[in-house]
């Protein structure tokens, strides 16, 4: 989960059904194919015209070859009291959620955008729409992949683990109802499980969900039906 972290920015890839888009998709990856088979046979075929509104693959390729040789483009005052104030901002969020980790590390990421927003442009400085670009960016990200659907706030960990604090904190009020109530009795009620967990403010609702949940990963077990216990004897 560390490597995650190491990135600027982390991009969701959602697999969206689409009768139109899957058979153009379709139709490309099939075009790909024969012609990569009719090479291979030694069959004659023309490779595809670049369309005349594109930049040929070939230019594009010496294009970036050429910005990453020749441009270094520097931070400009403007570009960098916006980046500046932005981390802050940042910062503060972070420590106001206490779900969103905010390092360095992001306010380099920042410049680095800033910088390519600059080499696409092939200047030698950074600018104040370099900067806009590069927090647009990094607002997008944080917007689309960032944030616990359950409760609309930014939380890292729902991409860093897999899990939110939020659900995290629920499943960790669960797990400890469950170990008290076993404390006294051998196999704890499910019920009484969910009349706990709504009293501590989780929703019935979510609480069994992350009962089942629980049960599949091993951390419960039903030893019959309405009841629950957990895997170790520890807590008994």
């Amino acid at each position: 989960m560390t490597l995650l972290s190491r990135f600027d920015l982390i991009f969701t890839i959602r697999d969206i059904i689409d009768e139109g888009q899957d058979r153009r998709m379709a139709t490309h990856i099939l075009s790909g194919l024969k012609f990569a088979g009719e090479r291979k046979a030694g069959v004659k075929v023309e490779e595809a015209q670049t369309p005349s509104n594109l930049i040929s693959t070939d230019l594009l390729r010496k294009y970036i070859a050429f910005a990453r040789r020749s441009v270094f483009p520097q931070l400009t005052p403007d570009a960098t009291e916006r980046i500046k104030d932005f981390y802050v901002q940042l910062r503060a969020l972070g420590a106001k959620t206490q779900t969103f980790p905010v390092t360095p590390r992001d306010l380099e990421g920042l410049v680095r955008l800033a910088e390519a927003s600059a080499k696409m442009r092939l200047s030698t400085q950074v600018e104040l729409q370099d900067a806009e670009y590069a927090i647009a960016l990094k607002d997008f990200v944080l917007n689309l992949v960032f944030v616990d659907k359950a409760t609309g706030k930014i939380d890292a960990d729902v991409i860093l683990t897999g899990t939110s604090k939020a659900k995290r904190d629920k499943i960790f009020t669960i797990l400890n109802i469950v170990r008290e109530l076993q404390r006294e009795f051998d196999m704890v009620e499910t019920h009484e499980v969910l009349k706990r967990a709504t009293e501590h403010g989780v929703d019935e609702q979510d609480a069994v969900k992350i009962i089942d949940e629980l049960k599949t990963k091993g951390e419960l077990y039903s030893p019959k039906a309405g009841f629950v216990k957990t895997p170790s004897k520890e807590y008994g």
